[in-house]
C-alpha cells in the first residue's frame, strides 16, 4: 500500500531534506556557470544541467505514474467487499 508523507514525521522530514540538498546543489551548478568565463563552457554546462532536469523530470513522471496505479489498486482493493 502507498503511504503520503505526513507532515512532521520522519518520512517527510527525509524528504525536505532531499529537496532542500536538491535546490542547493542546483544552485550551486548556476554559481559556477555564471561564474565560468569561457562563455562556450557556461553553455555547455547550462545544457547538461538541462539535460540532466529532463532525464530527472521524465523519471519523476513515470514513478508517478506507477504510485497512482499502486494507489488505484489499494482504494479499489479497500472497497471491496470481504
Amino acid at each position: 500500500m502507498v503511504m503520503a508523507a505526513t507532515p512532521g514525521t520522519q518520512e517527510n522530514q527525509g524528504l525536505d531534506t532531499a529537496l532542500q540538498a536538491l535546490a542547493r546543489a542546483y544552485a550551486d551548478a548556476m554559481t559556477v556557470i555564471t561564474a565560468t568565463a569561457d562563455v562556450g563552457a557556461a553553455f555547455t554546462g547550462a545544457a547538461q544541467i538541462g539535460d540532466l532536469l529532463r532525464e530527472l523530470g521524465d523519471d519523476l513522471a513515470a514513478r508517478r505514474a506507477n504510485l497512482t496505479a499502486d494507489l488505484r489498486k489499494s482504494l479499489i482493493q479497500s472497497a471491496a467487499p470481504r
